[in-house]
């Protein structure tokens, strides 16, 4: 296996994620024994195991290239607008010592070959992160927004445990069924075809057991690493110039959704920011006439478009506007709170 060696093979790792005893229960199809729950406790929980096994035997995903150096910081993610392709960077020497630059190095395109400056390209750069900064006045109204979300969060929990209640009814139906069906079969064939379906839904149940006993309570930390995500979205800029390396890429990976575009002529275009800045935007242009937040639909409010009044924020704290565009609360809050988690 390696180990006396200070290895460790791929296939001892692989063996070990594929056990399903670490997830606290067991089975052996040769002596007909199904998914049995075990006494001992278990390292993680079977629905993490269940994703475990997608990961492994479904697809992939193919991990980003980490070409950006430290002293170009936007390489890899600035693409040219002509070709499409990532620009490259290089030192040129020159008379009174080495100069850096960005250009593209694709052969056919028009602008193959063609520098620009790097101070000129992140110049402009720092100058749209300064444009997508939230105000003070946004940045309090939706940290008070994440509050409000996090209230009703809290209070749709005893719904959620009802309806996985009824989801594991619906699995204990499906496989009293398929028992009163291998009862009644007489090929071998179908019974193990029912069998193999009665361990799928076993699975299931199990799933939705341990996500009851999951909800008991809202995490509270789900708000607070919600604010800690959304603190670090407000200083873009300020982020970008203070940060190291590994800041820098937390900033592009946070702020943008695709590599930004740019042209020699006209600078960067259009940039496709993230969800999040995407919201500030819109809370920030957005002219339509406000709705308090009490009224609403619970799972559903209307967090598209958000304004701050200073004779309406003192009797309501956080306003919403009323149209069809709609964010479910808990993907809104979990937008912030996934990200702060990996900050």
């Amino acid at each position: 296996m390696g180990f006396g060696k200070g290895e460790v093979h791929m296939q001892r790792v692989l063996d070990m994620l594929n056990r399903k005893l670490y997830s606290g229960y067991f089975d052996y199809p040769e002596w007909n024994i199904g998914l049995t729950k075990g006494h001992h406790e278990p390292i993680i929980s079977f629905e993490t195991f269940c994703r475990i096994q997608d990961k492994l035997h479904g697809r992939a995903k193919v991990p980003a290239r980490h070409d950006i150096s430290h002293d170009f910081p936007l390489r890899g993610f600035v693409t040219c607008d002509c070709c499409g392709v990532p620009m490259k960077s290089c030192w040129t020497q020159g008379r009174s010592g080495k100069y850096p630059y960005y250009l593209c190095q694709t052969k056919g395109c028009e602008q193959y070959g063609k520098s620009i400056k790097r101070d000129y390209l992140e110049d402009e750069f720092v100058r749209l992160l300064k444009e997508l900064t939230p105000s003070d006045t946004l940045v309090g109204m939706v940290d008070n927004m994440l509050d409000q979300l996090s209230k009703l969060k809290s209070g749709d929990i005893v719904e959620r445990r009802k309806e996985l209640q009824n989801q594991i009814l619906l699995i204990e139906r499906k496989v009293e069924q398929f028992l009163d069906r291998i009862a009644a079969a007489d090929s071998a064939i179908l019974i193990t075809s029912y069998e193999r379906q009665i361990k799928t839904l076993e699975e299931q149940r199990l799933v939705l057991q341990e996500r009851i006993q999951k909800c008991g309570e809202f995490d509270s930390t789900v708000t607070e690493t919600a604010r800690t995500a959304f603190q670090f979205f407000a200083k873009p800029y300020h982020r970008w110039v203070s940060g190291d390396i590994s800041v820098k890429r937390l900033v592009l990976k946070t702020t943008f959704a695709r590599p930004l575009a740019y042209d020699r002529k006209e600078g960067y275009r259009t940039a496709a920011l993230s969800l999040p800045f995407s919201l500030f935007r819109e809370f920030s242009d957005s002219e339509s006439e406000v709705v308090p937040l009490v009224g609403l639909e619970p799972t559903h409010l209307a967090v598209l478009h958000f304004e701050c009044s200073a004779s309406t924020n003192s009797t309501t704290g956080a306003l919403f506007f009323a149209r069809a565009d709609y964010v479910p609360t808990e993907q809104f809050l979990l937008v912030f709170s996934k990200i702060g988690r990996s900050l």
